[in-house]
């Protein structure tokens, strides 16, 4: 209600209001940009296998974990970051309040059962796949079926996101039970999922073109924002970019996670302000300042989209690779 109330403050009498809604609504931001954070590395030092690299069909997983310390209202943007960085499935839950004064289960379709376990006993928790691939694993399917088996109380969702609702007693068995689906989703459809994978950053994705980094301008930008709204069956066009050199390296932004850099090609002629977001905990931000020191070739995997504050064109950098001598 606070980005309502700030979007009906239109005059100048509520101008006083409108800052202290400002500043309300990006401390909210803050704390949830850190709340997430600190889930996601605490996954990432609980995982086995950070991020598998050339998986084969065999070796897939899905991950399950929960805390009491994470908060529910950033486990789906976690387990959607997560799945991208550890490439496989991932689900997220933590104890909550799940039953409000009436008893009945918060955003679900029906009341818990009359055996159910005290609120405190609970796990709410939500799925996510990774945005590329994994097209016949089906989430609320997978979640559908694990309720009718007894380990949840409530499930609902799409093929690639949903969320879910089951008592602590039954976390282990959940667990097994997303383990047995996982091997069996693998022999019958081994091939189906088989993917590369970058091993240090997770990527996974098809190029649209190649482009030289001067072509990454505020008017590429504003004419490939026009094919928005993108997501599940319209992709925002990815780009690579050969040879380029990473040059001018910071980490910015208020907790100094993302990194700024500018990459050029053909002796410096062609230029472009570039950035990877949440580089710091991604790893990307200690490659990148590596590749700086080496003054090596890279190839380069983009989006472009426009900077705003700069009024200018931008590469967010989606994955780089070393150039590989003797290859074209």
């Amino acid at each position: 209600y606070l980005a309502v109330e700030l979007l009906l403050c239109v005059d100048s009498d509520s101008s006083a209001r409108a800052r202290q809604l400002t500043r309300k609504i990006e401390e909210l931001n803050a704390e949830r940009r850190e709340l997430q954070s600190t889930c996601c590395e605490q996954v990432l030092a609980l995982a086995p296998a950070l991020v598998p690299a050339l998986v084969s069909p065999t070796e897939s997983k899905v991950y399950f974990f929960s805390s009491l310390a994470w908060s529910v209202g950033v486990l789906g943007p976690s387990a959607s970051r997560l799945a991208e960085r550890l490439c496989c499935p991932v689900f997220l839950a933590n104890e909550t309040l799940a039953f409000n004064d009436s008893q009945e289960l918060l955003e679900q379709p029906s009341p818990p059962p009359s055996n159910s376990s005290s609120p405190k006993d609970l796990l709410r928790g939500s799925a996510r796949l990774p945005q590329q691939g994994w097209d016949s694993f089906n989430l609320a399917r997978v979640v559908a079926r694990a309720k009718e088996a007894g380990l949840l109380l409530s499930a609902g969702g799409h093929s690639r996101a949903c969320g879910f609702t089951l008592q602590r007693e039954t976390a282990a068995q959940f667990r097994d039970f997303l383990n047995e689906t996982m091997d069996k989703y693998v022999a019958g459809t081994g091939a189906e999922i088989a993917r590369d994978t970058d091993a240090s950053t997770g990527f996974r994705g098809f190029i649209d073109m190649e482009l030289l980094p001067s072509a990454a301008t505020i008017s590429v930008a504003e004419n490939l924002s026009r094919l928005a709204p993108f997501g599940r069956g319209n992709e925002e066009p990815l780009f690579a970019f050969r040879d380029v050199f990473i040059d001018d390296c910071r980490f910015v932004g208020r907790d100094q996670r993302h990194l700024v850099c500018l990459i050029s090609a053909e002796g410096g002629v062609s230029h472009a302000r570039a950035i990877a977001y949440d580089a710091r905990s991604s790893g990307l931000g200690d490659l990148l300042l590596k590749a700086a020191d080496e003054r090596q070739p890279r190839w380069l995997v983009g989006k472009v989209r426009a900077d705003n504050y700069r009024a200018a064109g931008q590469i967010i950098i989606e994955d780089f690779a070393c150039i590989i001598e003797g290859m074209e």
